[in-house]
């Protein structure tokens, strides 16, 4: 089962909307969007990325997903905290 590998349906979902906004931003609102997205002008777009050696790609550390739910866990408490104060203080 070997050959080119199928992309899933989010992520054609996903070059289609990012097609979808490059697009909208080079051609001006009067002309009607496009539907299909085009290989080329995928290729266009990524091509510096393409062109790379992978081995030479520094890969971003991605930032840990639990760091990221308490921040924003601690940043909602302080906001209802916040509205408590407000409500309680104006008896």
């Amino acid at each position: 089962m070997e050959g080119k590998p199928r992309p899933t349906p989010g992520l054609l979902k996903t070059l289609e909307t990012i097609m979808t906004v490059v697009r909208q931003s080079r051609e001006s609102e009067t002309s009607p969007p496009q539907e299909k997205v085009e290989v080329n002008e995928l290729l266009d777009l990524f091509k510096s990325d393409l062109s790379r050696d992978p081995s030479q790609v520094r890969r971003a550390e991605p930032t840990p997903v639990r760091a990221v739910r308490v921040q924003t866990e601690e940043q909602e408490a302080e906001a209802l905290a916040r509205i408590r104060a407000a409500l309680y203080s104006s008896k």
